[in-house]
C-alpha cells in the first residue's frame, strides 16, 4: 500500500506543485496591478494552503525512500521546519504588501478596474483546485493531521469562497468598492488562520508536545510474549503523528533473529492500540539477573 502511495506521489508530486501556482499565483498578479486587495489577499491565501499541501506530500515521500523509512521521524523533523519557515515567511510578506496596498489605495485614490480576465482567472483557479484534491484523493495520505486536505469539505469550502470572490468582482464592477476592504478583511482572517495553524502544528512537533502514558505503553508490551521490563518510553512529534521510542528486556539467551518476530509484534500492537501512531523504534536490552552490575 505504501509503494503504490509512493509512485502515486512520484507522479502527482510536480502536477501538485504546477497547480498550486496557477491557483494562486494569476489571483495575486491581477489583485496586484488591477488595485483589488482582496483577490491578492485570496492568492496568498490560497498560496499557503497550497504549500502546506507539497509539504505534507514531500515529507511522506522523503519519510518513505529506503533508509529514510527506518527512521522517519528525524526526516520529518527537516520537512516540518521547512513548513514551518515557509508558513511564517508567506505570512510575513503578504501581511506587508497587502498593508502597502491598502496605504496606497487610500493615499492615492486607487479604484479597482475589473474586466472579463478576472473572472476567468478565478474560474480557472477553482477548477485547479479542484482538480489538486482529486489528484490528493488518489494518493490517500495515511496521518491523521493530514487527512483534512482529503477531505471533501475542502471542495465546498473552495465552492464557496469561489462564489464570495464571484460576487465581489461583480459588486465591484457595479461600483461597490467598500467590498474589496470587507472582503480583504474577511479573506485576511482566513490568511491569518492558515498560517498560525501551519506554525502552531509545525512548532508543536518541531518541540515534541505530544505525550503518551508510559504505564499504559509498558503494561501492552511486557503482555506480549518474551518481552518485558519495558521502560523509558519517549514518544515525539505531536498527538496526531506519534513517533515511540522504548526500551524493552528480553532473554539473553535467545537469538538476534528471534527478537525480530517480538519486536513486529510490539509495533503492530502499539500502532493498533493507538491510531495516531507512525512509528515505533524498540531497543532490546538483555534481562538483568540479580547481582549483575550496571
Amino acid at each position: 500500500m505504501e509503494m503504490c502511495r509512493k509512485t502515486l506521489l512520484e507522479k502527482y508530486f510536480f502536477m501538485f506543485v504546477f497547480l498550486i501556482f496557477f491557483i494562486s499565483i494569476p489571483k495575486i498578479l491581477y489583485g496586484y496591478f488591477y488595485d483589488i486587495i482582496y483577490l491578492e489577499t485570496s492568492g496568498y491565501y490560497s498560496l499557503l494552503r497550497g504549500f502546506s499541501i507539497v509539504f505534507i506530500a514531500g515529507n511522506f515521500y522523503v519519510t518513505s525512500l529506503s533508509p529514510n523509512s527506518l527512521h522517519p521521524y528525524g526526516y520529518s523533523k527537516y520537512v516540518k521546519m521547512g513548513q514551518f519557515l515557509v508558513a511564517l515567511g508567506i505570512g510575513i510578506i503578504s501581511l506587508l504588501l497587502i498593508s502597502h496596498a491598502l496605504i496606497g489605495k487610500y493615499s492615492y485614490q486607487k479604484v479597482p478596474f475589473i474586466d472579463m480576465s478576472g473572472y476567468i482567472i478565478v474560474l480557472l483557479s477553482v477548477t485547479f483546485y479542484l482538480l489538486l484534491i482529486h489528484s490528493m484523493k488518489k494518493v490517500q495520505f495515511p496521518l491523521q493531521e493530514e487527512k483534512k486536505y482529503n477531505h471533501s469539505n475542502n471542495m465546498k469550502k473552495e465552492v464557496a469562497l469561489t462564489i464570495i470572490t464571484l460576487i465581489g468582482l461583480v459588486g465591484i464592477e457595479y461600483g461597490y468598492f467598500f467590498l474589496d476592504i470587507v472582503l480583504s478583511i474577511f479573506f485576511f482572517s482566513f490568511l491569518v488562520k492558515e498560517t498560525l495553524s501551519v506554525i502552531w502544528e509545525s512548532s508543536s512537533f518541531l518541540s515534541d508536545t505530544s505525550s503518551l502514558d508510559e504505564k499504559q505503553i509498558c503494561n501492552l508490551v511486557n503482555s506480549i510474549d518474551g518481552a518485558s521490563e519495558c521502560h523509558n518510553v519517549r514518544a515525539h512529534g505531536t498527538d496526531s503523528d506519534l513517533y515511540v521510542d522504548l526500551h524493552v528486556c528480553m532473554d539473553p539467551k535467545i537469538k538476534i533473529i528471534q527478537t525480530k518476530p517480538i519486536v513486529e509484534q510490539i509495533e503492530s500492537s502499539l500502532k493498533a492500540s493507538y491510531s495516531s501512531v507512525r512509528d515505533v523504534t524498540v531497543h532490546i536490552e538483555p534481562i538483568k539477573k540479580k547481582g549483575d552490575f550496571i
